[in-house]
């Protein structure tokens, strides 16, 4: 789950008036565990984004508040922040055999796992009701 965090200021400073900051901070979140957090150097590297208040590339965005009525007040940080894209990245459009290949793979692993675990319940459960 994703979460967002928005810092209203009563107080701006002149040449920050009638603008927004959207920082995607998305990959900046570290997963372990099942859970999610932001290390030392994802807070110092979104704080810092914060302070300068300027563009960065696939991070952070500038908007006035005309563009973002334009959007009809949408204020969904993909509709601003762009990716970037990396070097040899076609944006999503490997041809199709490749994709269903990968798509495949990933699938087969999945339900080979899935099926080890339900032989692994059945054994236990069985070891139970011959115990019981």
């Amino acid at each position: 789950m994703e979460a967002c965090v928005l810092v209203c200021r009563a107080s701006k400073p002149v040449e920050r008036k009638g603008k927004i900051l959207f920082i995607n901070a998305l990959n900046e979140v570290a997963r372990e565990r099942a859970q999610s957090f932001l290390k030392p150097e994802h807070q110092a590297k979104i704080l810092e984004a914060y302070q300068d208040f300027e563009d960065r590339p696939g991070f952070a965005f500038v908007s006035t508040l005309d563009r973002v009525l334009a959007k009809d007040g949408d204020l969904s940080i993909p509709k601003y922040v762009e990716k970037v894209r990396s070097e040899g990245d076609s944006g999503g459009s490997e041809d199709l055999p490749a994709a269903w290949a990968s798509f495949a793979d990933g699938g087969r692993t999945f339900w080979t796992g899935m099926d080890s675990l339900v032989a692994t319940l059945d054994g236990v459960v069985a070891a139970e009701i011959k115990d019981a």
